[in-house]
């Protein structure tokens, strides 16, 4: 039999997404070799009509859903007795109840096989349907390889900081239990003075480890930031929901704490990760922190069922000469910034190119590939790196899960809000000077291009991640082009690095995420954790990485790298 979804609002607006919803879970649904129907209904009354009285209806419907078509809105919660009503069956169908009301998620834990969906600013209808009907064991699960048990804590700090929010999840055995979204309303004048400081304290990197003075005032300074933006968070909403997520961890040893800062633009910079305690190491070690920059992209959809295929890596080494003159595009920006420029040979690149190469011959399923400017250096002819790269993508699209980049990236400095004289500009005009550059090896000159090209190059490709080992390529227009560009997570470093502990992190992360079944998360923490162990009192290579991880839905976010097994 067939799955009939009922999708019952009288909501225009909130129909049509609920509708989308929907969709996506019959999609779900025929993907595993079933059929499924999609009625809507804009009353108690033409939902009770379409129902078939079997367990393969599935009822999504509003609490304030009015009895009959051409009744307003009930103010007596029509669509929740219709679902009270189906529920009281024996053995009732799935439905998902959709309100505002906070009081309602306590109720539906008592019916069944009943889910809340929360009406709220953060509220993703189409996303939200597939979790909870997931939950209800209506859409596949997503297969065990990318299943780990995980906590969450999901902080959401807008360009307008009032609408600050926090989110806790809780899956195990994919089963989810959601907290409720509180408001933290974050100071705005704070949050803007914490960034501001992060971004002199980043830029402040290139002298720290040049003497044991200088990194150790680097390091008090960096934990006092770090104190800083715990002492922002600490309100009892944080308190809440991080003693909620400690409980199950102390539950269960092997649950995954994970923090994810959902970020607006204007505050995407600020160093996040280095959240802690007083007289605590930073929050890091204990959670995988990671950021996700609030910007519209497409759904993602869940890794591919079946066997795991190879890790297929792309690594581009874009190695250049000393004094090299990298040639830009027609732009005022790069004109103005680094048109007279002269870039240095960075001596790492060759001994991360040939670390990641190595790899093919550990016992784990991984291919990599490798353009580099070392192998060109001879030529007689004129050639570019770049254009190998894009050529190699077009007629590869589906050929790589990772794209490794190890060279030079510069990126303009972010503006901070308009000021008095800008306020007659729009706001994307005053921000978008923070555009980045990734550098190409190329004869006669290496070739400078936008990180909005490159992300281009990657659209509709297999590549689901990719690694950024370069001088702040954690700024803010690179996550954006990418997550624009439907590229799930990027790895990037929030200040310049050194040449040697560069390699270090890059030999740590892809054997961890080798040893770990291809989950990023992991690898990245536990790298972390072994380079913090080793460098804590001499480099902060520990502290650079971030993870900035942009699907909405945090399972994709667990099962990114799921290769299938290619011919």
């Amino acid at each position: 039999m067939s799955w009939r979804i009922v999708v019952a609002s009288n909501d225009v607006a909130q129909g049509a997404e609920l509708k989308k919803g929907a969709d996506k879970i019959a999609a779900s649904i025929e993907e595993a070799g079933k059929r499924a129907e999609i009625l809507e209904a804009k009353s108690v009354a033409e939902a009770r009509g379409l129902l078939r009285g079997t367990s393969r209806d599935l009822v999504i419907a509003t609490a304030r859903l009015p009895e009959h078509p051409s009744a307003p809105a009930s103010q007596n919660d029509a669509g929740l007795k219709l679902i009270l009503s189906i529920q009281s069956q024996a053995s009732p169908p799935p439905c998902i109840l959709v309100s505002e009301r906070s009081e309602h998620e306590d109720l539906v834990e008592s019916l069944p096989r009943c889910r809340w969906l929360e009406v709220g600013l953060n509220t993703n209808y189409e996303e939200d349907c597939v979790t909870l009907a997931r939950q209800l064991s209506i859409v596949p699960s997503i297969a065990r390889s990318s299943r780990a048990d995980f906590a969450l804590i999901e902080i959401d700090v807008p360009d307008e900081t009032r609408k600050s929010t926090i989110k806790c999840e809780i899956h195990v055995d994919d089963r989810s239990n959601s907290g409720r979204t509180k408001l933290l309303g974050l100071n705005q004048k704070k949050v803007d003075e914490l960034v501001e400081k992060s971004r002199k304290l980043s830029d402040r990197f290139a002298k720290a480890f040049k003497s044991a003075k200088a990194y150790a005032h680097w390091q008090t300074d960096y934990r006092t930031l770090g104190e800083s933006f715990y002492k922002l968070l600490d309100t009892e909403e944080f308190k809440e929901q991080y003693n909620r997520v400690k409980g199950a961890m102390d539950a269960r040893r092997k649950l995954n704490f994970r923090l994810r800062f959902n970020l607006g633009r204007t505050v995407l910079d600020g160093l996040w990760e280095s959240m802690c305690k007083p007289a605590s190491d930073p929050l890091m070690l204990e959670a995988t922190i990671t950021r996700r920059q609030i910007v519209e992209m497409s759904s993602s959809e869940d890794p591919p069922p079946g066997p795991v295929g190879t890790l297929n890596v792309l690594v581009i080494g874009s190695t250049l000469d000393d004094n090299s003159r990298p040639e830009g595009p027609p732009d005022l920006l790069w004109e103005k910034l680094w048109g007279k420029s002269v870039l240095h040979s960075l001596l790492h690149i060759e001994n991360e190119v040939a670390a990641i190469k190595a790899l093919e011959g550990s016992p784990y399923n991984v291919k990599v590939d490798v353009l580099s400017g070392e192998d060109r250096r001879d030529a007689k002819q004129p050639w570019s790196l770049a254009a190998a790269v894009q050529e190699r993508l077009k007629r590869n699209p589906d050929r790589y899960d990772v794209v490794h980049f190890a060279g030079h990236a510069l990126f303009a400095p972010p503006k901070k809000k308009p000021t008095k004289s800008e306020k007659g500009l729009q706001k994307k005009e005053v921000l978008d000077d923070d555009r980045g550059f990734l550098i190409f090896s190329g004869a006669p000159r290496p070739q400078a291009i936008s990180i909005a090209v490159v992300a281009d190059w990657l659209k509709d490709t297999s590549v689901d991640l990719v690694y950024l080992s370069c001088c702040r390529s954690s700024a803010s227009r690179a996550a954006a082009e990418f997550a624009r560009n439907n590229i799930r997570t990027t790895i990037g470093f929030s200040w310049d690095l050194e040449d040697t502990k560069a390699v270090d992190f890059t030999l740590q992360f892809y054997e961890k995420l080798l040893s770990n079944e291809l989950n990023v998360c992991s690898a990245l923490s536990e790298a972390r954790g072994n380079l913090h162990n080793k460098y804590r009192y001499g480099n902060p290579i520990w502290a650079s990485p971030v993870l900035l991880a942009q699907p909405s839905y945090w399972r994709h976010v667990e099962g990114v790298l799921r290769p299938p097994v290619r011919p």
